[in-house]
């Protein structure tokens, strides 16, 4: 008897294990919920899905299945920002949950400097401390992941270290103590850009000496210009040399095979022309008191147009100081002459957009101008440089401006300059910090170069003796 109450007890227990697992077939998976994992990484971080919470839903309620589950997670790539799918698998049921890999913050690195003087004091007089005013930067950096390097102007030099050193290349204090050139570098750790200023013992400012110059042309006696043109075309005049003499109300001009005479009798401006080489005498019409100044120049684009090396001087600088909205430049130095006495070296720049609308072309015009001025305020010598760079199409590189009056104020206006898909590549994004000023800069460098021009005028001064040689 004890014998079959042990089988009766071994098939009951058989059978309750049975219905129990008929009982849990009937409960199946039907979803599954994820929640908990984190969603966001930064590349070079190394996944993980702490946290992962995983219900399984079934006909008896949720269950937490959590350490039961298989993760896949062969789709992510935390090496390279993205979005990407990782596959929690329970049972029969798949499911995706997907995280975002973030680029690393863009830390930049200063990777150049350049220095905009355009502004700044770069003419100081012995016993003059440097100032910094108005200087500024323009600092390139190097970002940390794929972003083209940022560009920013910076007039705020607090970030950046101030050097300043003697033609020895020796540290020279702040108040200069003796005149010569030094070079002044802005450095910020091993990236530095340097400018260079010069200190004079005494000297009158540019537009003072422009004007001293003017006063006292009609001391110059005799002068030799040499106005030599290179370009694309073959231009028939491209070495041309004038010597001219002054005397009471009379002014012969040589140049090539050409001798010309201008005189001024009872207010009425008379003149002839001769061809050497024929001795031909042609009489010259139309003409004025501007011819009793001097050979006449003229600037490759046309807008000066001047009888007379001052006159010329005075018409450059007037046309530069009313284009000095971007990139308007002087300065001075001392220079002695042979004899032991002090002369003036003066430089101005400038730059001019011609606008041609016929040919829907622009022309930049670059414009250097050096001259000096001798201890009694005569004009000695005038040099003057030209480039001309030509834009084809308004399309392309000049894009970057707004359409308007070339030579405007609001031609220019940073304000009306946006970024567009049309910046040159090396164009830096225009904002309301950077000035127009660097990207004319930059403008040289797609341009194509068309012309240069190169006026020397070297004056004597002395009595006014000229004769008419005809």
């Amino acid at each position: 008897m004890q014998k079959y109450k042990k089988i009766l007890i071994s098939f009951l227990s058989i059978l309750i294990l049975l219905v129990f697992l008929v009982s849990c077939q009937s409960s199946e998976v039907s979803s599954i919920t994820i929640k908990g994992y984190q969603a966001n990484f930064t590349v070079g971080d190394t996944f993980n899905y702490d946290g992962l919470l995983v219900e399984a839903t079934t006909s008896d309620g949720n269950q937490n299945v959590s350490d039961l589950v298989e993760i896949d997670s062969s789709q992510v790539d935390m090496s390279k920002p993205g979005v990407y799918a990782v596959v929690v698998k329970y049972q029969n049921i798949e499911k995706p949950y997907y995280i975002t890999v973030e680029a690393m913050p863009n830390e930049q690195r200063l990777k150049s400097l350049a220095v905009d003087t355009t502004n700044a004091k770069t003419t100081y007089l012995v016993g003059e401390k440097f100032t910094s005013e108005n200087l500024a930067v323009i600092a390139t950096y190097q970002n940390s992941n794929d972003t083209p390097d940022t560009v920013k102007y910076l007039t705020d030099l607090a970030d950046f270290t101030i050097i300043i050193r003697d033609k020895n290349n020796n540290n020279a204090p702040e108040t200069f103590t003796s005149i010569g050139e030094y070079t002044v570098f802005v450095t910020q750790g091993t990236i530095r850009a340097s400018y260079v200023v010069n200190v004079v013992e005494n000297y009158v400012d540019i537009s003072s000496a422009i004007s001293m110059v003017d006063s006292n042309k009609g001391q110059v006696a005799r002068g030799t210009a040499y106005n030599k043109i290179t370009s694309e075309e073959d231009y028939a005049y491209k070495n041309i040399s004038v010597i001219y003499e002054f005397g009471t109300n009379l002014v012969s001009l040589e140049y090539g095979n050409n001798y010309e005479c201008y005189s001024l009798n009872d207010g009425i401006v008379s003149g002839y022309k001769v061809d050497k080489t024929s001795n031909v005498k042609e009489n010259l019409t139309d003409l004025d008191e501007n011819n009793l100044e001097g050979v006449k120049y003229t600037l490759g684009f046309g807008s000066i147009n001047y009888y007379g090396a001052e006159n010329f001087l005075k018409g450059l600088y007037s046309l530069a100081i009313n284009n000095s909205n971007y990139d308007f430049k002087e300065s001075v130095i001392n220079s002695t002459n042979d004899d032991g006495s002090i002369s003036y070296i003066y430089n101005f720049s400038f730059s001019i957009l011609e606008e041609r609308k016929a040919s829907l072309e622009y022309y930049l015009h670059q414009i250097e101008v050096t001259f000096r001025l001798d201890s009694t305020g005569i004009l000695s010598s005038l040099i003057v440089e030209s480039s001309t760079y030509v834009v084809n199409n308004r399309r392309t590189d000049f894009m970057i401006y707004p359409l308007g009056e070339a030579n405007s104020q609001a031609f220019y206006d940073p304000n009306r300059v946006l970024p567009g898909n049309n910046y040159p590549s090396d164009f830096p994004v225009i904002t309301s910090d950077y000035q127009i000023s660097d990207c004319m800069a930059r403008l040289k460098q797609t341009a194509k170069p068309y012309a240069s021009y190169y006026y020397q005028i070297t004056q004597i001064y002395g009595e006014r003796n000229a004769t008419s040689l005809y």
